[in-house]
C-alpha cells in the first residue's frame, strides 16, 4: 500500500463514523459525502442535489463523466442504513429512481464498510437495468 493510501486510511479510521448512523446522521453524512465527491471529481460535470439537509426529490447529485471506468450520466445517492440488509433495500429503491431519472449509472455513498462479496452483491442491485452500479 502506498504512503498516500496509508495516510488516507489512517485518517478515515480516526473519524467518528458513529455520528453518521441513524436517522439524524443521514443529512450530515449526505452533505459530507457529496462535498468530498465534488472535491474529488471537480466542478466540471458535477451537479450537487437540490438541497442540503432536507428532502432532495430522490437524488443527492448528478455527474456527467467517468467514474470507475464508465463514462456517462451518473446518479449520486447517499444512504445511511443500520445494516447491509437495509442498505440492499435502499439500493433497489435508488436503482428504480435512477431508471426513472434516465441515469446510465448509479453511485451509492454509504458509511457502511461492506466486504468484497457484499460490495459485488450491492453493485449488482445498483446496476440492474443500468450500465453500471458502484458503491
Amino acid at each position: 500500500m502506498s504512503k498516500a493510501k496509508r495516510a488516507t486510511r489512517a485518517f478515515a479510521d480516526s473519524l467518528d463514523w458513529s455520528r453518521f448512523k441513524g436517522a439524524k446522521g443521514g443529512a450530515p453524512f449526505q452533505e459530507l459525502a457529496t462535498d468530498l465527491l465534488f472535491a474529488k471529481l471537480g466542478e466540471d460535470g458535477f451537479t450537487p442535489g437540490p438541497t442540503h439537509g432536507g428532502r432532495d426529490g430522490g437524488w443527492d447529485g448528478l455527474f456527467q463523466g467517468r467514474i470507475a471506468g464508465f463514462k456517462g450520466r451518473w446518479k449520486i445517492a447517499a444512504a445511511v442504513r443500520a445494516d447491509l440488509a437495509q442498505l440492499r433495500v435502499k439500493a433497489g429503491k435508488e436503482n428504480q429512481l435512477a431508471q426513472r431519472d434516465r441515469a446510465q449509472a448509479l453511485l451509492l455513498l454509504t458509511p457502511l464498510d461492506p466486504n468484497n462479496r457484499d460490495c459485488e452483491d450491492l453493485e449488482e442491485v445498483l446496476g440492474n437495468r443500468l450500465k453500471k452500479g458502484r458503491i
